[in-house]
Order: structure tokens, then sequence, then C-alpha cells
């Protein structure tokens, strides 16, 4: 059997959350801290590239090696309304609790199959002498891609030769890691794995 973990997109919003609502460690905020409400989220759109080349004296140009990508931060816009200062007080205590746990999953409500793995780093000061303010939550993201909530499984096959195989279908858009789960039913000395990739382009 093997799985691997998929890094793609998509699905509907939870029901009586905002679309882009963050479950931060598994926890949604607005479940949690009564009058918060998320407005809006950013920077979990296309990945930016750094791009490593070598410019050579004379030529034009230059010598590209390959790109790598680099970490990203997503900011959260929210909106607070507390009934009291005691509520307001008690609503950032539980909201600096929740936050406070580092590199865990981060889930948002319009795509609840996929996930980052972040940690909440920076904020904006809420305007004083008011329970009702707006603000921002920075997740920074040292691994910029998303992930599958739950993996993929493919069940190898024998072929007319007895060798067993298996067509593992990535829908991401970078190449992901396969795992494998082999389980011999006698003794063999020698197991060989070969892996080959197809390209496929839709048209």
């Amino acid at each position: 059997m093997y799985s691997f973990v998929d890094t793609a997109a998509g699905q509907a919003g939870s029901v009586g959350l905002p679309a882009e609502a963050m479950k931060y460690n598994g926890v949604y905020l607005e479940d949690e801290i009564p009058g918060y409400r998320t407005l809006y989220v950013s920077g979990r759109e296309l990945m930016e590239a750094e791009v490593q080349d070598q410019q050579i004296t004379g030529l034009d140009g230059s010598i590209y090696y390959g790109k790598t990508y680099p970490p990203r931060t997503i900011t959260v816009g929210y909106q607070l309304i507390a009934q009291s200062n005691a509520a307001f007080r008690s609503a950032y205590n539980k909201m600096n609790k929740i936050l406070s746990t580092e590199q865990v999953q981060i889930i948002f409500a319009d795509e609840t199959d996929k996930y980052f793995i972040g940690t909440k780093v920076g904020n904006t000061d809420p305007d004083p002498g008011t329970n009702a303010v707006v603000g921002e939550i920075e997740i920074y993201c040292p691994d910029p891609l998303k992930y599958a909530v739950t993996l993929k499984e493919f069940t190898a096959t024998a072929n007319d030769d007895g060798v067993l195989e298996v067509t593992v279908q990535n829908d991401g858009s970078v190449p992901a890691n396969i795992e494998y789960e082999i389980i011999n039913h006698q003794d063999n000395g020698y197991i060989g794995i070969v892996l080959s990739l197809i390209h496929i382009s839709e048209p």
C-alpha cells in the first residue's frame, strides 16, 4: 500500500463561520472568543519563488540553476466587539492562550481539507479607549506549502509477470513524498522499488 501527502486546493466554507475563518491548532477563534470574527485573510495565494543563478563575465544573461520557495506570512484581519471592559480583556486573554502554541496546523473554513504549518508572530495594536476594534494577526509559515489533511492511499496490483505495480497521482502543485508500506508473508532477503515518473498534461 502506498500513501503520500498531497498539496492541492479547494473546499466550501463551514456553516456558521466566515468563509476564511482560521482554525489554529484545532480551534476556530470564533467558537472560543465571543465577539470575534474573521474579516479577511491574505498571503495564502500564489507562492513567491527565489531563483538561484549565476552571472558569467562575457556572457549575456545568467546561468539558471533552479528556484526555491521562501517562507510565507499569512495575515488574518479580524473584528472584536466586546460588551464590557472585562469581556474585552477576557477575549484577548483567550486569544493569547490559543495563539501561543508554535508550529501548529492552520486550517481555513473555505478549504478544510488542506492545512499550513505556522506560528503566530505578529499583530497590530488595537485602538485604545474602545471595546470594538479591528486588527491583524500574522502567521509565519517557514514551510510555504499547504498539505492535504488526509493521506491518499494507493494499492498495488500484480502485472502479468507477477510484479506489483501502482500508479500514484499527485494533484498538488509540487512533488510529494511517498510512503511505502510493504508486508512480507514469507522470508525475502531483497525488496526492490523502482520509481518511474510520468507527466500527463491536460488539454
